[in-house]
């Protein structure tokens, strides 16, 4: 028997409006707010409790792994990023982060954040 998915709530946090549309795709069933910018989100966090963060690590007004130690307070973290390779996804898990998606495999969205809502 399968295991039933409870939704949750996800703060998404990337400037590309195409590869937002994409999250909200692979995360459909879910409650998802999108933000922009770093700041916005941080605004968001500090009024509204999420379950689950995915970021980009490349936004207008933040770049790098330092992102996900200013949001791992709130939730935990998931990146999802065009540059994947195999030492960013090691130092992303360093910095707190709960694993990496590579945005040109986003359909692994699904499987990860389902398994984290169940």
């Amino acid at each position: 028997m399968a295991q039933k998915i409870k939704p949750i709530k996800i703060l998404l946090i990337d400037d590309s409006e195409s590869d937002a549309y994409l999250v909200c795709e692979h995360a459909e069933g879910h409650e998802i707010k999108v933000a922009h910018y770093l700041k916005n989100a941080q605004k968001l966090l500090k009024t509204t409790h999420f379950d689950l963060i995915i970021t980009d690590v490349s936004l207008p007004d933040s770049f790098g792994l330092d992102i996900i130690q200013k949001l791992k307070k709130y939730a935990p973290v998931l990146v999802i990023s065009g540059i994947c390779n195999k030492k960013m996804q090691e130092a992303a898990l360093r910095h707190g982060a709960i694993g990496v998606i590579d945005k040109n495999k986003i359909e692994n969205l699904t499987s990860t954040v389902n398994a984290y809502a169940t």
